[in-house]
């Protein structure tokens, strides 16, 4: 965590030096419409950078959306960015990238003090999994003192093996965590003996247990967390508010255009993974509905990613959820 709190400081220092700097926002009306000089006249695209933790399907609809020229059509020409968590929520502050999504690791950061606000809510359930090597975790109760990697340390995927440890009765404390922030290096380390267990997102559980690998524990039934969510500086919703209108509402129109074109989402699922068509159709099954209905933020899953800062009192929900985009938004 103090990591986390360096990386955050340093990007404070950034942002307080350039002032206005960051990613160039897509010109909109307050109705979320592109601005054109005249309606023969194309838009110009507003370049936007979003980052991501990892590929993982709990950002998938960005990637449809994008791919069905969704953010196009709000004026917006989409970037994913993929880069470790400390750097993704630093890039949010400064700018860098106007928005960033690993859900607990910017609910806990926002709790230190980032000047950053969640607007919208992507995947409102855990899409993980821990994996294990039955060799050395054949059972349950032989994760005590087990290597476990996550994607980076004081982040959801390390809390949710705290917690799948709690809950078969193993004390987390004895834990060793390795940081993995590809889900691909994890399934190879596991296979090859140089960690025990890992947490991962589906449909890495397919190319797990084609090699030998078992789930140990689905985190949607062990942990209500929120896993992708969007979020952006503070400095981004006072200065240009129509621009995070047209953000917001792309990106809610993309999630419900993935929940709602299984076929097609399943197609790009086989193809991006590249598993076959039956596996592609159950790892859409297991998503679809962890990817949020309705853009807004649950407050359990809320409360559980906050619970690690221990504040007093508890960091609340208004302090880092920001409704106004996603009530505004005429998405359905």
């Amino acid at each position: 965590m103090s990591r986390l709190v360096s990386t955050i400081l340093v990007a404070l220092f950034s942002l307080s030096a350039c002032g206005s700097s960051g990613a160039v926002q897509p010109s909109v009306t307050a109705a979320g419409k592109p601005v054109s000089a005249s309606a023969s006249v194309k838009p110009s695209l507003g370049n936007v950078t979003v980052s991501i933790p990892a590929q993982s399907l709990s950002q998938f609809p960005l990637m449809v959306g994008k791919t069905a020229g969704i953010f196009e059509r709000h004026g917006i020409n989409l970037t994913i960015s993929q880069m470790k968590t400390d750097a993704a929520i630093a890039a949010a502050i400064s700018g860098d990238a106007a928005y960033s999504t690993p859900a607990g690791s910017l609910i806990r950061a926002i709790g230190q003090g980032a000047p950053l606000r969640l607007i919208a809510t992507v995947m409102d359930k855990s899409n993980h999994l821990m994996l294990v090597n039955p060799k050395t975790v054949p059972s349950a109760k032989d994760l005590a003192g087990k290597r476990v990697a996550v994607n980076a340390l004081a982040d959801n995927t390390q809390l949710e093996a705290e917690a799948v440890f709690t809950h078969f009765g193993a004390d987390k404390k004895s834990a060793t965590f390795v940081v993995m922030p590809d889900d691909g290096p994890k399934v190879a380390a596991l296979q090859a003996g140089s960690v025990d267990a890992a947490i991962v997102t589906i449909p890495w559980n397919f190319k797990g247990e084609e090699l030998g690998l078992r789930v140990q524990a689905n985190l949607a039934d062990v942990l209500a967390l929120p896993t992708s969510v969007l979020a952006t500086a503070t400095q981004n919703i006072a200065s240009r508010p129509a621009a995070v209108q047209a953000m917001v509402d792309a990106t809610l129109e993309a999630t419900s255009y993935t929940r709602q074109n299984k076929a097609e989402v399943v197609r790009q699922i086989a193809k991006f993974y590249e598993l076959p068509d039956q596996q592609a159709e159950k790892a859409f099954d297991l998503s679809k509905d962890a990817w949020s209905a309705t853009g807004v933020l649950s407050k359990e899953a809320f409360d559980n990613a906050a619970a690690p800062l221990n504040l007093n009192p508890p960091l609340a929900l208004d302090k880092a959820w920001d409704p106004q985009f996603v009530q505004r938004s005429g998405v359905k």
